[in-house]
């Protein structure tokens, strides 16, 4: 697993854990590490035009392309705040952990007495 995966944290780790030896495991590790350079150097030369397109495309398009994560990110945001909000809100009121039915904020009002507590 160490040449077909060199410098997986899983991988090196199960390797600690059956107590490989340490010459064993940097001659596998370093050739894993070999290997997968020429393969990486292989293949980038084989697919060296679609690499350069893709690449001037994402130069020419950069701050479309942030934009649009930053879009996608507030998005997700947004939607999680909305969806854990009345959590929120209740653990914010009850932070004593019992916790009471949820009332909206504008029926709240301090000149009118609190409703008596079930138990």
């Amino acid at each position: 697993m160490l040449i077909l995966m060199p410098a997986s944290n899983l991988v090196c780790m199960m390797a600690g854990y059956r107590r490989m030896a340490t010459r064993t495991f940097l001659a596998c590790i370093s050739l894993g590490i070999v290997l997968k350079l020429i393969l990486l150097w292989l293949g980038g030369k084989q697919f060296e035009d679609e690499i350069r397109w893709f690449l001037d495309a994402i130069n020419d398009y950069q701050w479309w392309i942030v934009i649009g994560l930053f879009g996608i990110t507030f998005l997700q945001s947004a939607k999680k705040v909305r969806k854990g909000l009345p959590e929120i809100i209740d653990e914010i009121e009850t932070p004593d952990g019992v916790i009471e039915p949820h009332q909206p904020h504008h029926l709240h009002r301090p000149d009118q007495p609190e409703p008596p507590a079930q138990g």
